[in-house]
């Protein structure tokens, strides 16, 4: 259910608001995902930090990001503006880690577009971003499928 809260204090947004607000959460999900499989543990042990490394390494070379250093790359998901790319980066972080974590991220993530104040057009399902339906291309579909019912040879069908 899309969280009311703007309903009901009579607050506009937008797409573009509704969106800045689920990359937000993203961003933070991203962060909370990252910071329990490695930072657990205060301050972080050596032998964790060249696997997160890794990890951020892997999601920044599957969205095809530049990796410069584990600051660096934290950094740019901060400033990230773009709505497609936070959707391809929590797409990215999702092949990378374990099955547990992929449930926990799901959930948070499907929680994320449920929250949102406006219809994004988008779903989650596992561990892929969706379009919602598009009217569109189903009816297209529809109608060409169903399309050969016309021809005689099938007018039994119809009435069936």
């Amino acid at each position: 259910m899309q969280n009311d809260f703007c309903k009901r204090f009579n607050i506009p947004i937008d797409l573009s608001g509704a969106q800045r607000h689920f990359m937000n959460r993203i961003k933070n999900i991203i962060h909370l995902i990252i910071y329990e499989m490695y930072h657990s543990f205060l301050p972080l042990p050596f032998f964790l930090e060249p696997k997160k490394t890794r990890l951020l390494v892997l999601i920044a070379n599957r969205v095809g990001k530049k990796f410069h250093s584990v600051e660096d790359f934290e950094r740019s998901i901060d400033h990230e503006e773009n709505f497609l790319e936070h959707l391809h980066l929590v797409e990215a972080l999702y092949v990378y880690i374990d099955e547990d974590r992929k449930s926990e991220l799901g959930g948070l993530v499907e929680d994320a577009v449920s929250e949102s104040a406006f219809d994004l057009g988008i779903v989650w399902r596992n561990g892929r971003f969706y379009r919602k339906g598009a009217p569109l291309l189903d009816k297209k579909l529809i109608n060409e499928s169903l399309g050969i019912l016309r021809d005689k040879k099938y007018e039994n069908v119809i009435d069936a």
